[in-house]
């Protein structure tokens, strides 16, 4: 008897397994999984329950995922509960092939396994370490492998967690109050090439780390991901309260970042403090000529002038849909009259 059959009821076999190639269920479902052929199944989405418990029992355990190492897309929600973080990081450090990832998570501590080579993470379960401990063994694991040929900081897949990983989503399940000055997310951008997709939600990251321009090596300035084609990104209150050079600085990273994003189509960024002029560096943004998706939001419902609509068409020729923030229908009016007289009706305005 294999491990599929020995994982299946006594009277099921493996003739009798349903050939889904998607499963959309909740947390509470996951022994369904058990019916489900994993030579087929490529796309699986686990949700979170409406009422969360503290107390993760073994029928909630995501170990039979295991069994579905050829998984394509995954969708996990992670809970602030240590054994089952260890099982999380043991089923996607065994998904060599897996592209797509989303994970809802409840605290940022929760994304740094994917920073780590698979041989430390999947010792969590054994011998649990912490952020810092992980780092730290990821650098000695690092140190005399070399760059990448694209001046990557890890230059072999095998020290990935999710090798082949191209479009990542990370919802965080409610806001948090306290933003802590985290390396996770400028660690992705600067160790996984093949990103297409990197989308944060209900969390501000900081673009003084994310988009920070390294002082170690010049080929190092740019993230590893230039491919990337699809940015959602939110930024602290703390931009807008800083001086008028420090918040034209930080945009000036910003923009020269999303600069060399050539093949970029779909753009967002919300913040309060948002800066559009030339000293910010917004005319930076011509070097995404692919763009055709823009949503660029003043939290504080700012509203852009007619001169920043000028400056920003000619800079995104091939533009077709774009957002800045709720609009009063007089002022939606204005600025769609002014597409339409300026030779841009194939953009369209989105309250």
């Amino acid at each position: 008897m294999n491990d599929t059959e020995a994982s299946l009821s006594p009277t099921t076999t493996t003739q009798d397994l349903w050939k889904l190639k998607k499963l959309d269920i909740t947390r509470g479902n996951l022994p369904v999984l058990r019916y489900c052929s994993d030579k087929m199944l490529q796309d699986l989405v686990i949700r979170r329950e409406h009422m969360i418990s503290n107390h993760i029992d073994a029928s909630d355990s995501f170990l039979p995922i295991l069994r579905f190492s050829h998984l394509d897309s995954i969708r996990l929600p992670i809970e602030s509960s240590p054994g089952q973080q260890e099982d999380v990081v043991l089923v996607l450090s065994s998904l060599r092939r897996a592209r797509e990832l989303v994970l809802d998570v409840s605290a940022s501590q929760d994304l740094d396994f994917l920073n780590l080579p698979p041989t430390i993470v999947a010792s969590a379960r054994q011998q649990p370490l912490t952020p810092k401990q992980w780092i730290q063994r990821q650098q000695q694991q690092v140190i005399g492998q070399g760059d990448t040929a694209d001046g990557g900081e890890v230059g072999d897949d095998g020290l990935m967690v999710l090798p082949r990983l191209e479009h990542l989503t990370i919802n965080f399940i409610r806001p948090l109050v306290v933003h802590a000055r985290l390396t996770t997310f400028r660690r992705l951008v600067m160790t996984r090439p093949r990103l297409r997709t990197f989308v944060v939600t209900n969390y501000d990251v900081d673009p003084d780390i994310l988009f920070e321009q390294s002082r170690v090596r010049a080929e190092r300035d740019g993230w590893v991901c230039r491919d990337l084609e699809t940015l959602n990104l939110s930024f602290p209150k703390g931009i807008y309260y800083k001086t008028a050079d420090g918040r034209n600085y930080t945009w000036r990273s910003i923009y020269g970042q999303i600069g060399k994003l050539t093949k970029l189509k779909s753009l967002s960024l919300r913040c309060v403090g948002l800066q559009r002029n030339v000293e910010a560096g917004f005319k930076q943004l011509a070097g995404v000529p692919c763009l055709q998706e823009l949503t660029m939001i003043d939290v504080r419902f700012l509203k852009w002038t007619e001169e920043e609509v000028e400056l920003l068409l000619p800079l995104v020729p091939k533009l077709k849909t774009f957002s800045m923030g709720p609009l009063q229908d007089a002022d939606f009016l204005s600025v769609a009259t002014w597409l339409v007289d300026n030779s841009r009706p194939d953009v369209r305005l989105v309250r």
